[in-house]
């Protein structure tokens, strides 16, 4: 199979006509989050997911327990990013591990409405595609003969991480993670700025004729990694890199430069992961760092 074809059966990823042993082995060592191996029985399923629903109607419904986790302490000294709702489900068919980040405090209201409500949005929708991916995958694994007790539930993970926060800028990426015959890793990328209430771009951050620079930046740092370990691979021909987009992924790390990421399989092979690259060009994110 070439790079090609890898990365097609990653982005199309279908639930199996067959299922074996193999399979469960292969999925007690994806590379999501490990989670330790537990019988389940019905009655303990059906408590925890009443005390999910439970948690849930609370977060929604009143806004005294609402409050009480807007009252969580925060990463750093601004409180700017925070885990608005974090909670667990678990039933015969899945396991759903997941923290939403929101923003507050940044002196804009209706930022702060639309950007919270999209990120609530997103993961909803996540969580609901999760979960007809696992009925689906366990309605295929009965058919094909395998037992109940042996049935290994589809994992979902969604966090988030916050790379730069001030009060000019809020960075921050949140993850996604859901594995089922394979894993399937896909990345959410905010670059928000604050004083102006808009999502930045690339052409925002560092300027015009930026494509040049940065893409020349990445092309030598490409061939700098290849050169310098054996481990970094990269597809070369049409394949491979050949310059960023308008919309690139990015985001702005804690010296206030831009990392530009790339999707798994894009340039790369699959073990590489999201191959970033941390772009030399002066921001006003990095002059704010030396101040």
């Amino acid at each position: 199979m070439n790079w090609k074809q890898a990365k097609k059966s990653y982005e199309e990823i279908e639930i199996p006509e067959g299922y074996s042993a193999r399979v469960e082995e292969a999925l007690a060592s994806q590379p999501c989050r490990k989670r330790s191996r537990r019988t389940w029985y019905r009655p303990a399923i059906q408590i925890a997911a009443a005390c999910c629903a439970l948690f849930v109607i609370l977060v929604n419904s009143s806004e005294v327990f609402a409050k009480n986790l807007y009252d969580l302490p925060v990463i750093g000294t601004v409180a700017r990013i925070f885990t608005f709702r974090e909670y667990k489900e678990e039933d015969e068919y899945n396991y759903i591990n997941i923290k939403v980040p929101a923003i507050q405090n940044t002196g804009n209201n209706a930022l702060e409405d639309r950007i919270n409500q999209e990120i609530t949005f997103k993961i909803n929708q996540i969580i609901e595609e999760a979960k007809e991916h696992a009925r689906e995958y366990y309605e295929a694994y009965k058919a094909t003969g395998g037992e109940e007790s042996t049935f290994h539930p589809v994992e979902l993970y969604v966090d988030y991480t916050i790379y730069y926060q001030s009060g000019e800028l809020l960075s921050f990426v949140i993850d996604k993670c859901e594995t089922f015959a394979s894993a399937y890793t896909e990345k959410y990328y905010y670059n928000i700025d604050l004083k102006y209430g808009r999502e930045l771009t690339l052409h925002d951050v560092l300027g015009d004729g930026y494509l040049e620079r940065v893409n020349d930046q990445i092309r030598a740092q490409i061939t700098q990694r290849v050169e310098s370990d054996e481990n970094q691979s990269f597809f070369e021909g049409e394949e491979g890199f050949s310059g960023i987009s308008e919309n690139q992924h990015f985001y702005i790390n804690e010296k206030g430069k831009v990392v530009v990421v790339f999707d798994r399989y894009s340039i790369a092979p699959g073990y590489m992961g999201f191959p970033a690259f941390e772009i030399d060009l002066p921001t006003p994110y990095a002059e704010e760092t030396q101040s």
